[in-house]
């Protein structure tokens, strides 16, 4: 868990015995300031928070870019994502939602290995890679074997794929839906992976720092 986001649950449960008593009408005065200020802490916190993932994001970018990746970005913010998305994944890390906002396009130089973008979760062209194109390639293997099946279904359901990579050999890293953690997979068994970083913005800062080769 972030420290700002130790920071809210401290705060929730300490405004918990406050609200109860501001609603009996029992220390009205107190309940009313403590109220206030929780909500003025928790505006900073969130703005923190937000000022730091941009900083991490923008500071990645321009690794990437000085890397020799292609790197597009979007005029003006994206607010978009296809609802396959947001209807299959829940508990989707704000760090990648910003960093789809932001960019529109992310591949290397080769065009061997790119970062899922907003467009590229909508339907593709028939010879095009779709963004669950591992996890179907899994589901033909396993045809027949409904246990099998059963299986590759939940792990992906709890995999949100943000890179694929053709690079030597299918791979990809996905975020992990328990924890937010990045994790690593390859062909053949797509769903034995290795987790690389706790989080998204962990696994930007290997990268920015050098630590992680795509």
């Amino acid at each position: 868990m972030e420290p700002d986001e130790r920071l809210h649950v401290a705060l929730t449960n300490d405004i918990i015995p406050y609200l109860a008593a501001f609603g009996k009408g029992k220390n009205n005065m107190t309940g009313y300031f403590f109220i206030l200020e929780y909500a003025i802490i928790l505006i900073m916190s969130q703005k923190r928070t937000a000022w730091r993932i941009a900083k991490m994001l923008h500071t990645f970018i321009k690794h990437m870019e000085e890397n020799g990746w292609q790197v597009a970005l979007y005029e003006n913010r994206n607010d978009y994502l296809s609802n396959i998305i947001t209807a299959r994944y829940t508990n989707i890390p704000e760090q990648w939602l910003e960093f789809i906002k932001t960019v529109k396009c992310m591949m290397n130089a080769e065009e061997t290995v790119w970062f899922l973008c907003a467009n590229d979760f909508e339907p593709q062209c028939d010879d095009a890679f779709q963004w669950n194109e591992w996890e179907k390639i899994s589901l033909t293997s396993a045809a027949g074997d409904t246990e099998w099946e059963a299986r590759i279904k939940a792990f992906w359901k709890n995999h949100l794929p943000i890179i694929m990579s053709v690079k030597g050999c299918y791979s990809y890293y996905a975020i992990s839906m328990k924890d937010g953690s990045v994790v690593r997979g390859a062909e053949p068994e797509f769903e034995e992976c290795e987790v690389i970083a706790p989080s998204f913005i962990a696994f930007t800062e290997k990268l920015s720092k050098g630590e992680l080769q795509l």
